[in-house]
């Protein structure tokens, strides 16, 4: 009697957080302005301390666009060099490094006054960017070098050059554990790197032709779009194994990721589209049109930036955050049961409005049936 009230119980409480886990806000996303820039936008990056975006304007307009995200208006154009493409914010020191693919170099700016600092001359065709504020090192992936460029930040000089796959795209850094992960889109992989001492970790093989990548230190997830067959790779930081694929549009290419709600953004280029992740479940919650050609992905609290290559702007889009308490999800380690890794238990989902009535719902009938079961 009391293992069938217990199973029973537990049912209802697994029941209870699959609801939690995938309930989303009343409002839906939806653009809510959309600012023009210069000619080709390409890579987003954000501020959240001085709520500033920088935009990359490629083909002839070799600037970078600053919108303030106050009012949603440019506040200043910056020179960069020669086909800036991604482009990277240290929000502890408050500079911005954007890797110019036809110059061989980074442009580096001081966001106190937009003025640029100097330029740091790199490998062959730089493309994505990645900071660690902790340590106050840049990393550059050389699509045509096929290694990484490792910057110092204190004095912008590059202390060395980490070989990695063919053809690296884009680059992203774990602050917390000092990883450093890179889309290498002719070798379909991943390559680790310990920004410890610059060695290679390890390399994984993810999806046809992975572009963007993108982190959340807090659940330790890294998520790479993959260009060639439209998905996104999840990788559990902690063991380096895929642990979840998502189908998404069309030509998927940068990736954002908001840790407060654990969604990640994925701009959909052939699309015309925004992808948003919820990273409890791995599913796809929300699809938001935006302009012409999606590429770049930046992610303030609420507000995510995706820059239209052909349309030469800039669409906001508010993502309402999740409402209500927290649930947390069952501790299943009582049961006899061999699970694999999904991703999920290492999430706090939110929940709110429906999903909270069926959580109260269903923890009222759990109660009624332990004491039913009790009583017979």
């Amino acid at each position: 009697m009391r293992t069938c009230a217990r199973l029973g119980l537990l049912g209802l409480a697994v029941g209870v957080w699959l609801v939690a886990a995938n309930a989303q806000p009343a409002a839906a996303q939806q653009v809510i302005a959309t600012v023009a820039v210069g000619d080709d936008p390409w890579g987003v990056a954000v501020n959240s301390n001085t709520n500033r975006i920088y935009v990359a304007n490629g083909g002839v307009s070799n600037t970078v666009s600053v919108i303030d995200g106050a009012s949603n208006t440019v506040a200043a154009t910056v020179p960069s060099g020669a086909g800036p493409m991604h482009l990277e914010v240290n929000p502890a020191t408050n500079r911005i490094y954007v890797a110019n693919h036809g110059g061989d170099d980074v442009t580096v700016i001081n966001g106190a006054d937009s003025s640029v600092i100097t330029t740091v001359a790199v490998g062959d065709g730089p493309q994505g960017v990645g900071v660690n504020p902790n340590t106050n090192l840049i990393y550059v992936a050389n699509t045509d070098s096929d290694n990484v460029s490792v910057i110092n930040g204190a004095n912008n000089s590059v202390i060395t050059a980490v070989a990695v796959g063919d053809y690296p795209a884009d680059v992203g850094v774990n602050p917390n554990t000092n990883r450093i992960y890179v889309a290498n889109s002719d070798s379909n992989t991943v390559t680790v790197v310990n920004g410890g001492d610059n060695s290679i970790a390890t390399n994984i093989t993810v999806g046809n032709h992975p572009f963007g990548v993108g982190v959340n230190p807090t659940t330790n997830r890294i998520y790479v779009s993959n260009d060639g067959d439209n998905t996104v790779s999840v990788i559990n930081g902690a063991t380096n194994a895929v642990v979840g694929i998502v189908v998404v549009g069309i030509g998927p290419r940068d990736i954002g990721v908001n840790p407060n709600t654990n969604r990640i953004y994925v701009a959909n280029s052939s699309s015309n589209t925004v992808s948003i992740i919820n990273g409890a479940t791995n599913t796809v919650v929300g699809t938001v049109g935006v302009g012409s050609h999606p590429i770049g992905i930046g992610v303030n609290p609420n507000r995510v930036y995706a820059a239209n290559y052909e349309s030469n702007n800039v669409s906001v889009i508010y993502d309402p955050p999740p409402v209500g308490g927290v649930i947390e999800p069952p501790d299943l380690s009582a049961l006899p049961l061999e699970t694999a890794e999904s991703g999920q238990q290492d999430y706090t989902p939110y929940i709110g409005g429906a999903a909270a009535a069926a959580a109260l719902l269903a923890v009222a009938l759990a109660g009624w049936y332990v004491r039913r079961r009790r009583r017979s």
